[in-house]
């Protein structure tokens, strides 16, 4: 990993952590509405380059190979670092905490790696269809609380409804924020 994520949190100027909530291209009317996962943005914030970390688990296609015919979907983790902060999707964020002094980007990114992935099995008809990024984002918070990287929980459905009520629909329009008590929070501060 790089140097950004071996810095560790000092007394001032700690990573702030937030849940990022993505617009998606919903399939179905009954479909989720955001791709949500954490983020971090360093401090201090740098207007040349607004870096942040994306910690995610995507469903990839993989092609058929001569060992599987069959094309099949499976779930990976990932880590997006010198992620640009604002895109057209991002539609809003939830602020959890400050990264813990003494913590550091490769604690967070290493509790994530650990988080339970389903994995495909030809000899499952539904080949976990029902598991989303949304259990893998719980599963994921209750690990950093565990491991004393955040000290919040029952946060996921606050900041969904939080963005879903005070977001705009379009790209690139201001990215609203809240904490974990649903206030506004300016995450620019």
């Amino acid at each position: 990993m790089s140097s950004m994520m071996d810095s560790v949190a000092g007394p001032q100027n700690k990573p702030r952590i937030y849940i990022a909530y993505y617009i998606r291209n919903k399939q179905n009317p009954t479909d989720e509405p955001f791709h949500v996962s954490p983020l971090i943005r360093p401090r201090p914030l740098r207007k040349d380059k607004p870096r942040s970390i994306r910690f995610r688990n995507v469903n990839k296609v993989v092609p058929p190979t001569s060992a599987q015919p069959v094309a099949h979907q499976e779930w990976q983790y990932e880590i997006l670092q010198d992620v640009i902060f604002q895109t057209t999707r991002l539609r809003g964020l939830l602020y959890l905490d400050k990264l813990p002094e003494g913590k550091s980007l490769q604690d967070v990114h290493e509790t994530c790696e650990k988080v339970f992935v389903p994995q495909y099995d030809p000899s499952e008809s539904q080949n976990s269809s029902e598991w989303r990024y949304t259990n893998w984002l719980s599963d994921a918070l209750d690990a950093l609380v565990r491991d004393g990287l955040i000290d919040r929980e029952q946060i996921f459905k606050l900041g969904r409804q939080y963005v879903f009520d005070h977001a705009t629909q379009e790209g690139f329009g201001a990215v609203v924020c809240c904490d974990v008590t649903g206030q506004p929070y300016n995450y620019s501060k």
